[in-house]
């Protein structure tokens, strides 16, 4: 698919350059403005010079008139910045029910709560986390840590009959 891709572009009046993707290796082509363009990764490439200096802007943008921005939505950067906000609210929201699940331990367990009440609360808030979960690879661990729980219930529910 990346072949045709370049075939097109070549054929557009773009210039395939001897540097290759840092990313999927793939040969980079720039365009007539002198833009360089992964057709693998389907991402423009910015030399480290500039891209370094637009983190330090959007880190820390000045005050007066920014610079307008051209990058594409589909660019490693833009992809990098916004999978790592994802992470962040991601463990913010597992901090709020960590806290969530401390706060309702600590009332049960001073409420003449059981063990069994505990660890029921404690999987309805897991299950929560898994409703609202898109990341596969936590969505498995959130099952695993409902599994453990049901496992400790079932347990329980043996050693005290």
């Amino acid at each position: 698919m990346a072949d045709k891709r370049l075939g097109e572009l070549l054929l557009r009046g773009w210039t395939m350059l001897a540097d290759n993707c840092s990313v999927c290796n793939c040969p980079l082509m720039r365009n007539p403005d002198g833009k360089k363009y992964c057709v693998q990764c389907e991402a423009w490439v910015y030399d480290n010079k500039k891209r370094e200096e637009k983190k330090f802007n959007e880190l820390f943008p000045s005050s007066g008139n920014q610079p307008k921005r051209d990058i594409p939505k589909n660019n490693v950067i833009t992809q990098k910045k916004e999978s790592t906000e994802k992470i962040e609210k991601k463990e913010n929201k597992e901090k709020r029910i960590e806290e969530k699940t401390k706060h309702n331990n600590n009332n049960k367990s001073t409420c003449n709560g059981s063990v069994l009440e505990l660890l029921d609360n404690k999987l309805k808030l897991l299950g929560q986390a898994l409703n609202e979960e898109t990341d596969i690879k936590k969505s498995e661990e959130i099952i695993q840590l409902m599994d453990k729980i049901i496992t400790l219930i079932e347990h329980y529910k043996k050693v005290n009959n």
